[in-house]
């Protein structure tokens, strides 16, 4: 099996770049033979910091997408690899991911309800304006987001196959309009698209909602080698978000 990590990274201080050196190295030690891809976001760097492993390393295809940039180089690569994993680079492996996937996308970190704060507005409405599914028009999702029934897969942290991309860059215009997705209003708003997609690409019927695990490490703390391994993360047995406040 050909599996790829893409790791999204902006780096703006050494507490990042450590982040970044666990997040490499857990990926390393529980996926021996992955392949890791680093996408820079932050165009004003000019390279990225060393990794304590070897990296595949490029800048992001639209600046300021953030997340949207990981399926956007998932779909242009779609047929190098079986199995796509997309996390932050502030994310932590604590054990590894199991891989077997239901109808071809799982979310990493998961709320079954939407907040629908990022939901109105006039970008959203252009946005959803032009997207479309099979060539068809997307205001019935636009509907249900605002009706607060969609679910999040927060960052948009997820694992999903080539099946899946093939339907995201073939069978609806998201290619195109990535480059829209270029503020956080809209790359929140992103987050429950491409979870909605899902929903719909899916089997509704047989359609699991729950997470594989997710845990968030304690707002305002600093980062400490140890973190990962409390016995409290016991019942979070997959990944660890490191949140930044920012």
């Amino acid at each position: 099996m050909r599996l790829v990590f893409i790791v999204t990274v902006y780096q703006q201080n050494k507490d990042q770049k450590e982040y970044l050196y666990h997040c490499v190295a857990k990926i390393r030690q529980h996926h021996r033979l992955a392949t890791i891809v680093l996408l820079d976001d932050d165009h004003t760097t000019e390279t990225l910091p060393d990794t304590v492993y070897p990296c595949i390393k490029e800048k992001t295809k639209h600046p300021r997408c953030g997340e949207v940039n990981a399926y956007v180089w998932a779909c242009q690569h779609r047929t190098e690899y079986d199995i796509f994993v997309y996390i932050h680079d502030t994310t932590i492996l604590i054990q590894p991911l199991p891989l077997e996937l239901p109808n071809h996308f799982r979310p990493l970190w998961h709320s079954s309800k939407c907040m629908n704060n990022n939901v109105h507005g006039s970008v959203v409405n252009t946005f959803m304006d032009n997207f479309r599914i099979l060539g068809n028009d997307c205001k019935d999702i636009l509907k249900e987001l605002r009706a607060n029934r969609g679910g999040v897969c927060f960052g948009s942290m997820a694992i999903f196959d080539q099946h899946f991309l093939t339907f995201l860059s073939e069978s609806t215009n998201f290619l195109e309009l990535a480059y829209m997705l270029n503020t956080r209003f809209l790359r929140s708003f992103f987050e429950r698209v491409i979870y909605i997609v899902y929903c719909k690409f899916s089997d509704p019927e047989s359609f699991n909602k729950s997470s594989l695990c997710g845990d968030i490490f304690k707002h305002g703390n600093q980062f400490r080698n140890t973190e990962w391994n409390n016995p409290k993360l016991a019942n979070n047995p997959y990944i660890l978000k490191i949140w930044q406040g920012r």
